[in-house]
């Protein structure tokens, strides 16, 4: 008899691959840029960063988190 097993009950919410107040925040500053710009070539730079963001999220959904949270400890590491 096989059973299945599965890594999580629980499966993160995702927009476009990333999650959801990431997605918010490029799409908003996608527009901005193209308002501030006024051309298209301005959300080349927004779209380098989304595809970071989506590689990062497929290797694991937790790992901008927890580089967050580092990040308010970085000077008592390195004090």
């Amino acid at each position: 008899m096989e059973i299945n097993t599965y890594k999580s009950l629980y499966k993160p919410l995702l927009w476009g691959g990333v999650k959801r107040e990431y997605f918010i925040l490029i799409f908003l500053s996608s527009i901005g840029s193209i308002m501030l710009f006024k051309t298209f070539r301005a959300i080349l730079p927004i779209i380098a960063i989304y595809s970071l963001l989506v590689i990062i999220n497929r290797i694991d959904v937790n790992l901008i988190p927890i580089l967050k949270e580092n990040l308010k400890f970085k000077n008592i590491y390195f004090h």
